[in-house]
């Protein structure tokens, strides 16, 4: 015996409570415009912020913890302001580099050898090297002033000495330069025992 059995339909889903719809949200016109107004005032004010935070410093000294000021002009102070300006320790005096060199020797006659006359206008021989080679006996050489030029005249004062031994070399440097004070006429002067070399270099003002 053959039954037939029909399909059964399936009931169609319900309509969605209107609880579950999200209803569509759409931006006014009034917070639109906020927004724009709100970038605007973001894109005029950045590039201010950003140059003021690049170029603003602060000077401080760091043992007194002062700091440096400008004036109206915009122009660092520098010193207290109640005249001239002073520099703390010594100050040597700058000399311009003209090159200067002797070679010579002492001879049998232990005569004196000038081994510098200032031309006009030049007041100071600076020395920054001597050496003395002995040939003969230990002896005591000497760079020295005279008044005159050949080292005649009045002898006026001995710059640089040195005790030397036979047949020995001393060689002297100056860091800060030997520096002799001398006027047109006067010589500066190389004595020694016979048979004493001497090469000296630096240069004048």
């Amino acid at each position: 015996m053959v039954r037939i059995i029909r399909g059964r339909r399936h009931p169609r889903p319900a309509t969605a409570p209107e609880a579950l719809l999200v209803p569509q949200v759409g931006i006014t016109g009034r917070q639109l415009a906020a927004v724009v107004v709100a970038l605007s005032f973001a894109f005029v004010l950045y590039p201010a912020g950003a140059h003021a935070a690049g170029t603003l410093m602060t000077i401080v000294d760091p043992t007194t913890t002062s700091k440096a000021k400008v004036d109206t002009t915009g122009a660092l102070k520098v010193g207290d302001g109640t005249g001239p300006l002073t520099v703390d320790g010594g100050v040597r005096q700058a000399l311009q580099a003209n090159p200067w060199h002797y070679d010579g020797s002492i001879g049998a006659l232990a005569a004196e050898q000038t081994i510098f006359n200032p031309p006009t206008g030049v007041t100071k021989l600076a020395i920054t090297s001597l050496t003395y080679a002995g040939l003969g006996n230990s002896s005591e050489p000497q760079i020295r002033l005279h008044g005159s030029a050949g080292c005649v005249g009045s002898f006026l004062g001995a710059q640089h000495s040195v005790y030397l031994p036979a047949n020995v070399t001393v060689h002297a440097d100056f860091p800060t330069p030997l520096v002799i004070n001398v006027t047109a006429g006067q010589s500066v002067c190389f004595s020694g025992s016979p048979n004493t070399n001497l090469s000296a270099v630096g240069f004048y003002q």
